[in-house]
């Protein structure tokens, strides 16, 4: 029980070094980057070097992609549009469909990437 009236208790203020991004209640996380990043490194196998031009440009690219999702996602909630589970379930289905079978689980193995983070980023991308 004390446990329980503690973790309801207010919790400490966060630093910005615990988020990169952030609008509003929404924020990226420093997490959040290197996940995604994961997934786009996949696009450049040939850039095994992290500080290679190439890898520093789609970082960049990567954050602005980030920056502009989190200005939509923040006005697609104050114009109350969502994507119901039905939706996000019918664009996980497009999206393995191009796959071969067993290739696009595989995908996610390669990129130590979970699946479920990747489907959270296409729910936040069909807003």
């Amino acid at each position: 029980m004390l446990l329980a009236v503690l973790g309801c208790g207010p919790s400490e203020p966060k630093r910005a070094e615990d988020y990169l991004l952030r609008l509003g209640a929404m924020e990226v996380t420093r997490q959040d980057f290197l996940q995604a990043f994961e997934l786009v490194k996949t696009a450049h196998p040939g850039s095994a070097a992290s500080d290679s031009p190439e890898l520093q440009e789609a970082r960049r690219r990567l954050l602005d992609e980030m920056s502009v999702e989190l200005v939509l996602l923040q006005r697609s909630r104050e114009l109350g549009i969502t994507v119901s589970p039905e939706e996000l379930e019918a664009a996980v289905d497009a999206v393995k469909a191009d796959y071969p079978p067993g290739v696009f689980e595989q995908t996610f193995v390669e990129a130590a990437l979970s699946f479920e983070a990747w489907k959270r980023r296409l729910g936040s991308r069909k807003n």
